[in-house]
């Protein structure tokens, strides 16, 4: 999920960052000598660091949101930083109405805040996808570099009025250097922004699109895009300020700001780049998704035509996600009929959350029921949901065993919720395991 364009977008923001601090550097050394510049410059750059990181802190009441919290938002998050290959963030919740997140400091230490509002009307399945876009800015480092850029650019062109004002002093016409000075500073403040803006504009496509692929929360994230474009046509303008804007999952400025000098491209945009990803990554599935499917099309069979135990786990799995939800309970259905038990499959309209009902009176009496998830490996089954399905016990008389059947996985916490309610888990894996190990031959599903 490394970006190229990004990299060398960031290797640009680095090299012309570091020419403007060796530029700062010379002009310190002009004024106070040589221990002035080796002092002045790691001052001024600690000072601008701990602003970036700390300033939150600082001016917003904020608290870690602990596991005991969140817990899904906490096991969401500590599956993206595995996939992205970094630490787990600390995630703060800012006591701030407003929908709104970011992320601070680098990727080994980062910080990522979440605002009160974003998390109340945000559907889990719609933060997890923000969640990712933040940690993805620690992973491709450019948090760290945005918060120094947005910082230095007003530094600079106030540096540089400062020197044009201090040499009127000398001047025969003071307030024409006065006046060129403030021109300058104009000048490189604006273009300085319009170089910022450009490089940060491009790290949020890339963001978003790095949290789509991990998440798999194609939907999630075009919804939480939508209701963000929502409430952009309802806060005021001044609400974000210019240093926030830059580190910020979503900018609410305007005017001017939302074309040459926005850190952010607009949601219109954001929304429909998601939708083009969103159809690429099912054409991708169509055509690569389900092993043999054009063979199978070419010889006038379907695409189950293969025996599903002949197929690889991935394969499968694959094979298995791609029916329709009610397909696949009716395989269910069958796979424990082939291991000695009676079945049903339950009516939509009448289901209670009960997809299959299975019995056997040998050795002795005993009821099963099943619900079955047709999910993906990115998409995996969660505590709450156990905690839901093991209600099920109270629903039917005579219930032995309640087993939630996925094609994908469970969540950590989903395992432990499951063991304390009782609650049977069959994951991908185990399923595999289970239709190879059946003596029926699962080609067709009739």
């Amino acid at each position: 999920m490394r970006d190229l364009s990004l990299s060398i977008r960031m290797i640009i923001a680095s090299t012309v960052l570091m020419s403007v601090y060796a530029v700062v550097g010379l002009l310190l050394f002009a004024i106070g000598g040589i221990w002035v510049a080796v002092v002045g410059l790691p001052l001024l750059v600690l000072l601008q660091y701990l602003l970036t990181v700390q300033f939150p802190l600082w001016t917003k009441e904020s608290r870690e949101i602990t596991p005991e919290d969140h817990p899904e938002l906490h096991d969401r998050a500590g599956r993206i930083a595995d996939e992205f290959g970094i630490p787990k963030p600390k995630m703060y919740l800012i006591e701030d109405g407003s929908l709104n997140a970011f992320a601070l400091g680098r990727r080994g230490s980062g910080k990522v805040f979440l605002n009160r509002g974003l998390v109340q009307r945000m559907s889990l399945d719609e933060l997890e996808p923000i969640v990712a876009h933040e940690f993805a800015h620690l992973r491709n480092r450019d948090s760290v570099l945005m918060g120094l850029g947005t910082s230095i650019v007003t530094i600079v062109s106030s540096g540089l009025f400062v020197i044009f004002l201090l040499a009127s002093l000398n001047s025969e016409r003071p307030w024409l250097m006065r006046l060129v000075g403030a021109a300058v500073s104009v000048c490189v403040h604006f273009f300085l922004l319009i170089f910022v803006g450009m490089v940060s504009r491009y790290r949020e496509y890339v963001a978003d699109e790095d949290a789509v692929r991990v998440t798999g929360r194609y939907d999630g994230m075009r919804s939480a895009l939508e209701k963000l474009r929502s409430e952009k046509r309802r806060v005021d303008d001044a609400d974000m300020s210019a240093s926030r804007s830059a580190i910020s999952f979503v900018d609410f400025s305007g005017g001017i700001a939302s074309s040459l000098l926005a850190t952010h491209p607009s949601l219109d945009k954001r929304i429909s780049r998601i939708e083009r990803l969103e159809s690429e990554a099912e054409e991708t599935a169509d055509t690569e998704g389900v092993p043999g499917q054009a063979d199978a099309a070419a010889s006038g069979t379907d695409s189950l035509a293969s025996t599903l135990g002949e197929l690889s786990d991935q394969q499968l799995l694959a094979t298995l996600q791609s029916m329709d939800e009610y397909e696949f309970e009716y395989l269910v259905a069958e796979l424990w009929n082939e291991i000695g038990w009676r079945t049903s499959v339950t009516s939509a309209s009448v289901d209670r959350g009960i997809d299959v009902i299975a019995e056997r009176d040998s050795p002795f009496p005993e009821k099963q029921i099943i619900q079955a998830k047709r999910y993906s490996s990115d998409n995996p089954v969660s505590s709450s949901e156990v905690q839901q399905y093991a209600g099920l016990y109270a629903q039917e008389d005579g219930v032995d065993a309640v087993i939630v059947v996925t094609t994908g996985r469970f969540t950590s916490n989903a395992t432990e919720v499951a063991a304390d309610s009782n609650v049977k888990l069959v994951d991908g894996g185990d399923l595999c395991d289970m239709i190879r190990k059946a003596d029926r031959d699962f080609s067709r599903l009739d």
